[in-house]
């Protein structure tokens, strides 16, 4: 016979272990608060280049939520470190890594491809906002450089020129990409920038289209054909031709008939 205690029956057997790296920036310490419906786990603070990590067993409902506050450089942000709806059952070991742009997960699944090969394959899409694409091309450059690759920062922000659309095709010609002391976050809002002239001048240039093409009331007011009252019956005598006034003298006589 085998007895079973409640908190068998509650969560799974398997332990989920989640590890968090803090890759912002050089002296710049991050401060994590992570905390479940249940479980409070305290404020932590990761220096640079640091790793905190905690652990637990999944709830056997598959609703186990982990939630974490964090604060870097006074911006505060939070975020769903772990959700069984997402994570389930791929995540045991969940090795997150905290860059400016926020948090990356880096997958250990030994079945998945490898962080080289996705980077040469990865391209942005049409329509993929830039802030998107840059945080997946960001956790692989964290994935390629932990496998001990020799990937310096101006080889990352190559790759990241090579990977935009088209739509960044004049970004491209006007940047200097020799540029050193530039950082994958100064990059990524100098693109965002870019991306806001961009949305800011497409909509504009589909109203002026609209304009165009779609007479104003004032012309449309103009360009109404006259009505044809040659072909209108009178209300009063039943008659064509001089029905609203047309032909002033038959419609006063027919008024005048009508008030006798």
């Amino acid at each position: 016979m085998v007895l079973l205690t409640w908190s068998d029956c509650v969560y799974e057997e398997r332990t989920v272990v989640i590890q968090i790296s803090n890759n912002i920036s050089q002296a710049t310490d991050l401060m994590v608060h992570c905390k479940s419906k249940n479980d409070d786990l305290g404020a932590h603070v990761i220096p640079f280049s640091n790793t905190w990590q905690f652990h637990f067993r999944p709830n056997f409902w598959g609703t186990t939520l982990y939630f974490c506050k964090m604060v870097w450089e006074g911006e505060t942000k939070w975020f769903d470190i772990f959700n069984a709806e997402r994570d389930n059952p791929y995540c045991h070991l969940c090795k997150w890594s905290i860059v400016p742009t926020g948090p990356c997960r880096l997958d250990v699944d030994i079945n998945k491809t490898s962080p080289t090969t996705g980077l040469m394959n990865t391209q942005q899409k049409l329509g993929t906002s830039i802030k998107d694409h840059m945080i997946t091309l960001i956790c692989y450059f964290i994935e390629t450089v932990d496998n001990e690759a020799n990937m310096d920062q101006n080889i990352q922000i190559e790759m990241v020129f090579k990977s935009l659309c088209k739509d960044f095709v004049g970004f491209r010609a006007k940047f200097n990409i020799g540029n050193k002391n530039l950082t994958l976050a100064q990059l990524l809002k100098e693109l965002q920038s870019y991306e806001l002239v961009l949305n800011d001048s497409q909509p504009h240039a589909k109203r002026n289209n609209a304009k165009s093409s779609k007479p104003t009331t004032v012309e449309r007011k103009r360009t109404k054909k006259p009505k044809d009252l040659s072909k209108s019956k009178c209300f009063f005598c039943n008659k064509k031709g001089h029905c609203f006034k047309a032909n002033y003298k038959e419609w006063k006589i027919c008024l005048a008939i009508k008030d006798k």
